[in-house]
């Protein structure tokens, strides 16, 4: 006769699979994005537009308010913009510069991995029991089938985004000026920064020039 497996064993095998798969997921989406080199960087940020200093001057002014960001600091002698923006969704992604995790060697973040997944192990063997569960008594299947719901919202803080951008115009022509813009950003979680770095985002700044351009045109 085949036995078939009790449910709270094929309980426990899913649950060992689910949580295996998700701590692989969980590292592997901790990973924090690699570093631009400073050329490619200055690349992605620099562009010479066909425009005097004082209109792209004016221009960035009205895409940052646009951009819903609050101008910090404006020196139009020199060219520089300074705005920031607190938001709770992601404008750009962070490039976190955590020396403390990049410094651990593979060979502790291999066996803090093996220590996380005795741990699971231990517990998938605890809930499923020391033997196979045919000597349970009816009250420990009843238990068994118990499901306890804990609202634990309240105690959960939302992430809050902080951004910094910097603009520099530089004249270089009579009719064309070079801006180079720099974006840095910050990670809040309960009012502690818990991820910072500069935003080396092609996104982010395709937007931004994009609506600089759109900002150019309508002075036209």
């Amino acid at each position: 006769m085949v036995s078939l497996a009790s449910p709270r064993q094929f309980w426990s095998r899913g649950a060992s699979i689910v949580l295996r798969l998700y701590l692989i997921v969980f590292i592997a989406g901790c990973t924090p994005p690699t570093p631009v080199p400073v050329t490619e960087a200055r690349a992605m940020e620099t562009r010479v537009l066909a425009a005097y200093s004082d209109r792209v001057m004016k221009a960035s002014i009205n895409v940052l308010q646009d951009l819903h960001f609050t101008i910090d600091m404006l020196n139009s002698d020199i060219g520089v913009i300074v705005a920031s923006r607190h938001t709770e969704i992601e404008q750009g992604e962070i490039t976190q510069e955590d020396r403390i995790i990049s410094n651990i060697p593979t060979w502790q973040k291999v066996l803090g991995i093996g220590i996380i997944l005795a741990i699971i192990e231990g517990i998938v063997w605890l809930l499923s029991g020391s033997g196979d569960g045919s000597d349970s008594s009816g009250d420990d299947r009843s238990d068994s089938e118990h499901v306890i719901i804990h609202d634990d919202r309240d105690g959960w803080e939302e992430m809050v985004y902080q951004y910094k951008v910097t603009i520099n115009v530089e004249s270089i022509s009579n009719s064309e000026s070079k801006l180079r813009v720099s974006a840095q950003g910050e990670r809040l979680q309960g009012g502690r920064v818990v991820g910072a770095g500069p935003v080396q985002d092609p996104e982010f700044f395709q937007q931004f020039f994009a609506s600089l351009d759109k900002a150019l045109f309508l002075q036209n």
